[in-house]
């Protein structure tokens, strides 16, 4: 396990996203900032070179990065902003993202919702939710999207609970591969914010998004 140093929430204040260098063991980083200028320049899901699954694809985030409460009481200004789609989706206003509402409590060997990296690319990759056949594993800046930092060390997930219920304390696989490594790929933590790069064969949730 390569473990990475958490993304502080005073890195949000900026108008696109500027994540802290995302370091594995070693040294290796996986992005280090984001695409200068104001606005959306490009998919939410882009990539600055390869796809999402390539070794040493920058997935660095091209929009807009929401802010918690904490950032926008210091004047960041990209509030957190979702709406239910009321179909088991929810859309971010901020990143023009739908994710799924809900994490698979079913699924892999111990049928519990724990499930390899193959695993999530290829549930992610044929989910047939709300009409919309085009789910895929999020890029591990989108995951990172999702945390609000505000929220950490109250006891529950850093996440909006009132729109992603039941959220687990868990890793949540991203198909951001590891640099350095054919065999990892990049987790985000859903208890303290951090992220890991684990061995593709190890466990985690997933999440979708399109």
């Amino acid at each position: 396990m390569r473990a990475a140093v958490a993304i502080g929430a005073a890195l949000a204040l900026s108008c696109t996203a500027s994540p802290a260098r995302i370091a594995g063991d070693g040294g290796t980083d996986s992005a280090s900032t984001a695409a200068e200028g104001g606005g959306s320049t490009a998919d939410a899901g882009d990539e600055t070179s390869g796809d999402a699954t390539s070794p040493g694809a920058a997935a660095w985030a091209l929009w807009p990065m929401p802010n918690g409460k904490d950032d926008v009481s210091n004047g960041a200004p990209n509030p957190n902003a979702y709406s239910d789609n009321m179909d088991g989706t929810v859309s971010d206003q901020v990143t023009h993202l739908m994710w799924q509402q809900r994490v698979p409590a079913t699924g892999g060997a111990g049928d519990d919702g724990n499930v390899t990296w193959p695993e999530a690319m290829d549930y992610c990759g044929n989910l047939p939710l709300a009409g919309h056949d085009d789910w895929r594993l999020p890029t591990q800046i989108e995951l990172v999207s999702l945390v609000d930092y505000s929220n950490l060390g109250q006891g529950h997930p850093p996440i909006d609970s009132a729109f992603f219920p039941d959220t687990p304390l868990a890793a949540f696989w991203s198909s951001t591969r590891h640099a350095a490594s054919d065999s990892e790929a990049w987790t985000v933590y859903m208890d303290v914010g951090f992220t890991y790069a684990y061995d593709m064969s190890s466990l985690g949730r997933v999440r979708c998004v399109r």
